[in-house]
């Protein structure tokens, strides 16, 4: 076969490509190993991640900028985040990393125990929603799966927040509330369940609009507001993640 036909025969886009490739040049020395989903060419989970991934990386980069425009204290940001990725240590978590034997919740002896019956399904988060939410919404907010019942919340155009321009802070404050009764009760020999539950987090809530709207810089970081040229467009290092993922608690 002559070259023309070889080329004819062969003439997929790959092929093309590396013929119009330069040859090894040895006045630029030798030839080494790339990695071309980094500038330097050196390998990185991170950036094979990145490659295999992108969809996946884009909308967790999308979330997490909803989650940062939050006006709450950051380490309740962090908390939703740990939240949508179903990174609490729940005991349907810990029964996948064979941590223990059960994973039913140990508050009603009846369910699994994971991010959406500790937030919503249980009795008691759900008695609590119903006192926070319309009778019209109520149901669509007990249906949605995790992502979409987050985002639905928190993003100022959801279904269950546009509504109500102070939802998105409301909701995110009872998720961290019941998540620290949650472990209270479990963990906590002394803890004491509030009977003001509901009228403790609207105040909690409260005072974090409020401290974002104050002057006091003290006050407006504390509650989140960014500071200068302050930003944190990307979600928490993989590090900073792992650890808050293992952590029983956020206090």
């Amino acid at each position: 076969m002559g070259l023309g036909a070889f080329i004819f025969t062969h003439s997929s886009t790959s092929f093309k490509e590396n013929c119009s490739y330069a040859p090894p040049n040895p006045a630029l020395g030798t030839d080494t190993f790339g990695w071309r989903g980094e500038e330097n060419k050196r390998f990185t989970t991170r950036s094979a991640y990145r490659v295999l991934c992108p969809r996946v990386l884009e909308n967790a980069h999308s979330s997490w900028r909803i989650i940062w425009a939050l006006q709450v204290p950051q380490l309740v940001r962090v908390f939703m985040w740990l939240v949508l990725r179903e990174a609490l240590l729940t005991n349907v978590e810990r029964t996948r990393r064979h941590m223990s034997t059960s994973s039913i919740y140990r508050l009603c002896n009846r369910d699994d125990e994971d991010v959406l019956h500790v937030l919503r399904g249980c009795q008691r988060p759900r008695s609590i929603w119903l006192s926070l939410l319309s009778p019209n919404v109520f149901p669509m907010f007990m249906s949605l799966p995790l992502e979409e019942w987050v985002l639905a919340n928190i993003n100022p155009h959801g279904s269950c927040s546009r509504d109500d321009p102070e939802w998105s802070v409301r909701f995110v404050v009872f998720c961290w509330l019941l998540w620290k009764r949650r472990c209270g009760l479990l963990l906590d020999d002394g803890y004491v369940d509030r009977g003001d539950f509901v009228a403790h987090g609207l105040k909690l809530a409260s005072d974090f609009t409020d401290g974002i709207k104050s002057k006091d810089s003290l006050a407006r970081m504390f509650c989140g507001a960014p500071i200068g040229n302050e930003t944190f467009a990307e979600p928490p290092l993989e590090a900073v993640a792992t650890m808050l993922h293992d952590l029983p608690c956020l206090l």
